[in-house]
């Protein structure tokens, strides 16, 4: 069993911004699947040079844990939801980092060990 925690995630440009210059931010859903099973969901406002403190986040995981990143937008408006990116970290993987680069956004998540 692999065990890790989350540092943090740091925004160099979000989706907003990279669309329309000037926009206030992404609305940013951050999920975190542990071996198959949803453990954790967070949501946070997010722009440009912001850094989203996560060292509260700690994983016990036997086979691989799946990140995945969505700028929440309002459907209703026409407006979908954007997947950033999704990544999954192996239990080789304890120490590391990985950037979401979805709809032209920019954030990068690093993990160490716990």
């Amino acid at each position: 069993m692999a065990k890790l925690k989350f540092y943090y995630l740091h925004c160099y440009t979000s989706e907003e911004s990279a669309a329309q210059p000037f926009q206030p931010g992404d609305e940013l859903e951050l999920k975190i699947v542990i071996d198959g099973n949803a453990k954790t969901y967070k949501r946070n406002k997010m722009w440009d040079g912001r850094r989203w403190d996560l060292s509260h986040i700690e994983a016990d995981y036997k086979n691989n844990i799946e990140v995945i990143l969505t700028d929440l937008d309002n459907p209703r408006l026409g407006d979908q939801h954007d997947l950033l990116g999704k990544m999954t970290i192996g239990t080789n993987q304890v120490n590391g980092a990985f950037v979401f680069n979805g709809h032209g956004a920019s954030y990068e998540l690093r993990w160490g060990p716990a």
